[in-house]
This record gives C-alpha cells, structure tokens and sequence, in this order.
C-alpha cells in the first residue's frame, strides 16, 4: 500500500511541537479518527500532502483500538540493515528515556523499502 510508505515522511509544521515519533503517530490516529483532514495534512510535509482521497482510504483502516511502536533503523554496508524496537520508559525504573525492545536484521530486499526518498 503506497499510503504506508508515505507515513515514513512524515513532518511537522513549524508551529506544531510534536516531540517525538509517537507523538506524531498519536496525531495521525487522532485526526483519521476525529475526522480531522486539515491536522492530517499538517503532519506531512510540504512536498508531500497527502489528498483526501488517501486520508478517507486510512480512514478505513483504523479502529479506535489502534496502537502504536516505534522503530529506527541502522542501514549496514551490504545493504542489509538493522530494525530497532524502541520502547519508551513509562515506569519508574534506574533510567528514563528510551531503551531496545528487540532488533532485527532485514536482508537488502526488504531495507530497500525503508531507504527510498
């Protein structure tokens, strides 16, 4: 779905604080689910608005039960790279902030679709 591959570019607007990459996916779930196209717009960037049309299809897809992961990747030399499960500390523990829930080794075929512009 060409919709998803768009969602890896997100941006924000100036006057908006979005944080964090959780943050902005708890934006997007609350505007398809509020039905709010113009805050859906405004998560993307400029060279990259989305129309309604792909805003109403990710309408479909989303329940108000949704959830949200965070991930970050480490591209490797030979085109393979490294997937990264990114838990945030939401309990009082010996640290705060982030940590790694679990990383994975993609092959080259499937990192290709992470590294496109």
């Amino acid at each position: 779905m060409a919709l998803t591959v768009s969602l890896f570019i997100l941006s924000v607007e100036k006057n908006r604080e979005v944080e964090t990459p959780g943050k902005i996916a708890t934006s997007l779930s609350d505007a398809l689910i509020l039905d709010n196209y113009s805050d859906f717009k405004g998560l993307f960037a400029p060279h990259n608005q989305p129309s309604k049309s792909d805003f109403e299809q990710l309408q479909k897809e989303i329940t108000a039960g949704y959830g949200i992961k965070t991930y970050a990747w480490v591209g490797l030399q030979d085109g393979d790279m490294m997937l990264i499960d990114v838990g945030e500390v939401t309990q009082k523990r010996d640290f705060s902030g982030y940590y790694i829930k679990d990383i994975q080794i993609l092959s080259k075929d499937l990192s290709d679709y992470f590294e496109h512009d």
